[in-house]
């Protein structure tokens, strides 16, 4: 299927050589607790002529989720050096200022230096996220999403399958593999291993994708894309001092249907949402109207293509 894709001007941004160059020569001050984050990445503090700002080293020997997910390339620092980062509309901070990148034996390490925003981010728990700060995260949702409409996708990014199977039973059974000891990959297998019992309709449909998922992703790609950060969980979201949205972490970036990255934000922010989930989808229907889009938004759930359910899919155009 021919595509018309929007060409953006993109400007490649410095990545280093190292860490050291990256840092301009400056020790680390200390290594910060993450709190909420279940990867394996190590967060330091750095001060840079005064400045303070967060280093996170970016390793698959110590993050399981680059494992599953497969990325070798480092996509966090492919994404700052592609120069997409600086078309994110300016109501949203991705509070990278630089990158780093070297080879390893199993790929790439790399590292990424981030502003420190301090207690600007959305703090870790199950506390219910306010309102009006949610409303506003949807918004800057779709107007990203609608920033980056049939924008021509970019390479060295997260790639949509990779997107839809590296939290599926097969990936957390291989990091089983590497580590027994992991937790999470453990909750993933029981999980996956209980959907045909509590959801047996659902399970008939999306089980058989995890031994060939390409009718799914052959049916997604038809669909409008978009550019997505990839990982909306509240932790990391913030607000700064001038109402922008801070937007962390961009493990899993690359293009895809907005609206996987809504079905996202619902899942794993399952327990925070102040809105119902259905809300919600209204929510972002309005918003990607309201920043230049039109048509039917949201349709989640549709079965296509001999069962393959499309979850999230954005049918969507520019005006």
């Amino acid at each position: 299927m021919k595509r018309h894709h929007r060409w953006l001007n993109l400007t490649k941004q410095p990545v280093a050589g190292s860490i050291q160059e990256l840092l301009e020569g400056e020790n680390i001050a200390g290594v910060i607790d993450a709190g909420d984050s279940r990867s394996g990445a190590t967060l330091e503090r750095v001060e840079i002529r005064g400045k303070k700002f967060v280093l996170k080293r970016i390793s698959r020997a110590q993050d399981w989720l680059m494992r599953t997910s497969g990325d070798r390339d480092g996509w966090t620092v492919n994404v700052w050096e592609s120069g997409l980062m600086e078309h994110v509309p300016e109501s949203i901070d991705h509070v990278t200022v630089g990158a780093a990148r070297w080879r390893v034996d199993d790929g790439v390490d790399s590292a990424v230096l981030m502003n420190n925003i301090g207690d600007s981010v959305v703090p870790d728990g199950d506390l219910v996220i306010p309102l009006e700060q949610h409303l506003t995260f949807i918004d800057r949702m779709a107007e990203l999403h609608a920033t980056f409409a049939d924008v021509a996708p970019v390479e060295g990014l997260m790639p949509l399958t990779n997107r839809y199977l590296f939290l599926s039973p097969e990936a957390a059974r291989g990091e089983l593999e590497f580590g027994p000891e992991s937790q999470i990959p453990a909750l993933i297998v029981s999980g996956w291993g209980q959907l045909a019992e509590k959801a047996p309709s659902l399970a008939k449909a999306v089980l058989p994708l995890h031994d060939d998922i390409s009718p799914f992703i052959y049916e997604v790609s038809k669909t409008p894309l978009t550019f997505m950060h990839g990982d909306w969980k509240a932790t990391n979201l913030g607000t700064d001092e001038k109402g922008r949205t801070l937007l962390l972490d961009w493990a899993f970036p690359g293009f895809g249907p907005g609206c996987s990255e809504l079905t996202w934000y619902l899942a794993i922010n399952s327990a925070r949402n102040p809105q119902s989930k259905e809300e919600t989808i209204e929510t972002y229907r309005s918003a990607l109207e309201r920043h230049g889009m039109v048509g039917s938004a949201v349709r989640i759930g549709e079965d296509r293509c001999d069962g393959a359910v499309r979850v999230g899919e954005g049918t969507c155009r520019r005006r």
